[in-house]
């Protein structure tokens, strides 16, 4: 496994499509150290991760950008936090390295807390309804729940919003995030 972060960002000359493309290795394992998760939820908690980072990628000024969900069902809450610093240089993922003098800086963190009860923690396990090879639906996981964006620039003014969780994706509920939002 290449260890080494990177956000990539791409354009199409001539044509209204952008976009950025995250990879995280190392930071991703390290704000993973020393937590014992069931697959899928560290699964859940990397796309997490890579969303933050991605959401991050557009802002012009240093800020702190979280992603939280909280739910009622295996999974009680997951939080992403990605810190960015001095974004429009080009962009590296805080990996423990010293970064370039030209580089922005970004530290990522993530935790999840899982229900205690046993019925809980059978729907985590992988032989259950989904396969070893997938990540169960996210409404199965987080069951009833919120989806909170929150953005903490270093000058000016805290905005957070806040939307159900109805689709069975981080993808899919981001996408639905985002159509209702006016900000990024």
């Amino acid at each position: 496994m290449n260890d080494i972060d990177q956000i990539q960002r791409f354009y199409f000359q001539g044509q209204p499509v952008r976009g950025a493309v995250v990879k995280l290795g190392q930071s991703f394992v390290s704000a993973l150290n020393n937590h014992n998760y069931p697959a899928d939820v560290t699964t859940l908690l990397g796309e997490c991760l890579a969303a933050t980072t991605l959401m991050g990628s557009n802002l012009k000024h240093s800020a702190r950008i979280s992603l939280q969900a909280r739910g009622d069902g295996p999974i009680r809450l997951l939080m992403a936090e990605t810190v960015i610093h001095d974004p429009q240089r080009q962009i590296k993922v805080d990996n423990n390295s010293q970064p370039d003098q030209n580089d922005a800086k970004y530290a990522i963190r993530a935790v999840a807390r899982l229900s205690p009860d046993r019925q809980s923690e059978e729907a985590l396990q992988p032989e259950q309804n989904h396969g070893t090879d997938c990540t169960a639906p996210l409404l199965t996981l987080l069951g009833k729940a919120h989806l909170a964006i929150t953005i903490e620039p270093e000058q000016g003014a805290r905005y957070q919003g806040i939307v159900s969780l109805e689709e069975d994706s981080l993808r899919l509920c981001l996408q639905e995030y985002f159509s209702q939002s006016e900000q990024l």
